[in-house]
């Protein structure tokens, strides 16, 4: 018996279907490119990982912006991590880095996240060796800020970073598949914060997965210096939580598929709002993509989030407050948005636990 494309079970088979092609052939992907790396570094044996720094001068210094966010200061926080991926690309010799931090006077952890993806990246797309010192901030106050993100963890060892209840924020978390058992326990970590039970977050379960599959999916294009990588943080502000969500791949822009002259001639900026409300197809070309930026903004548009932001290309998205294009590209997508207590709904506070508290 022979099943009709209409059938329901036929689409749910045909999406299972292309998914697992698309993680099999990113699979072979990062294979191929692993072999090559691992090959120019057997070739390569004096800039092998673990060279000194007595075999390495230092050849990059890098001041970082003392207002030193991508949300609050997109034109010269990008601009610094442009300059920089410049160099480090460009870079003949092995690359012993001086990143000076000391100055800084306001920190986001989008910056931090970003600075460790362009760590990460250069490590995979570089035989040679990588060192770098860092001057941490005076400020007491965002040096705590900076050392509670994780970022020490990502780069003094290589072991992946747990989640920490003790403290009152998520450390930063990164992969490049969906890792549901993170999303779970940002959601618990929620739901003890504010003491709403499981259905409250449920929308948000659902909204973070469909981010993590947008940075998987995407993840086709063989050439690009930044590989597809995902990193989280959350951070609790007692009656707020805010959120930051990176992807290192390919911004929303570029994988919108674009027919006609007046696309082409459109703002990054305007990209980013067509694609929230579901207006572009992707260039997978696959119908069931594209479906999690209209989420997305649903979920702002009725107040289930608020105060999102999205950065991508050229485009810099404050949702209701400003959407416009700026000067320097950013490579990759951001998103930022915030729960707010006082717009949850009675129902989803769970008052056993509050009596308990």
């Amino acid at each position: 018996m022979k099943i009709k494309k209409e059938n329901a079970k036929y689409k749910s088979w045909l999406k299972k279907h292309i998914e697992k092609k698309f993680l099999k052939e990113i699979k072979k992907r990062r294979k191929r490119k692993r072999r090559k790396i691992y090959a120019l570094s057997k070739k390569n044996n004096k800039y092998r990982k673990g060279t000194s720094n007595n075999t390495l001068k230092l050849n990059h210094q890098a001041y970082a912006p003392v207002d030193f966010s991508i949300i609050g200061n997109p034109i010269e926080t990008i601009d610094f991590f442009n300059n920089l991926l410049y160099k480090i690309r460009n870079s003949k010799d092995g690359i012993y880095l001086a990143l000076h931090m000391a100055e800084i006077n306001n920190l986001t952890i989008d910056s931090v996240m970003y600075l460790l993806a362009v760590l990460y990246n250069t490590r995979l797309n570089k035989p040679q060796a990588l060192e770098f010192k860092v001057n941490y901030p005076k400020n007491i106050e965002i040096r705590s800020l900076l050392q509670e993100s994780g970022f020490e963890k990502f780069v003094n060892t290589r072991t992946r970073t747990t989640i920490n209840r003790k403290r009152k924020n998520i450390e930063i978390q990164s992969g490049n598949t969906i890792k549901q058992e993170v999303v779970k326990d940002i959601c618990d970590f929620v739901n003890n914060s504010f003491n709403t039970s499981t259905k409250y977050t449920k929308f948000l379960y659902n909204m973070i997965i469909e981010l993590m599959t947008n940075t998987v999916q995407h993840a086709y294009e063989d050439k690009a210096f930044m590989v597809n990588q995902w990193y989280l943080f959350v951070e609790n502000q007692g009656g707020k939580i805010k959120f930051i969500f990176l992807d290192t791949g390919s911004g929303i822009p570029e994988t919108i598929t674009r027919k006609f002259l007046i696309d082409i001639l459109k703002k990054d900026s305007d990209y980013i709002k067509s694609a929230l409300l579901g207006e572009f197809r992707t260039k997978t070309k696959l119908t069931y993509r594209g479906k999690g930026l209209p989420k997305v903004y649903n979920y702002f548009d009725d107040n289930t989030i608020q105060n999102l932001a999205i950065v991508s290309g050229k485009g810099f998205c404050v949702l209701d407050k400003k959407v416009d294009d700026i000067q320097c590209k950013f490579n990759g997508t951001l998103f930022y948005w915030e729960l707010d207590k006082k717009y949850i709904n009675e129902e989803y506070f769970d008052y056993d636990k509050i009596s308990n508290f």
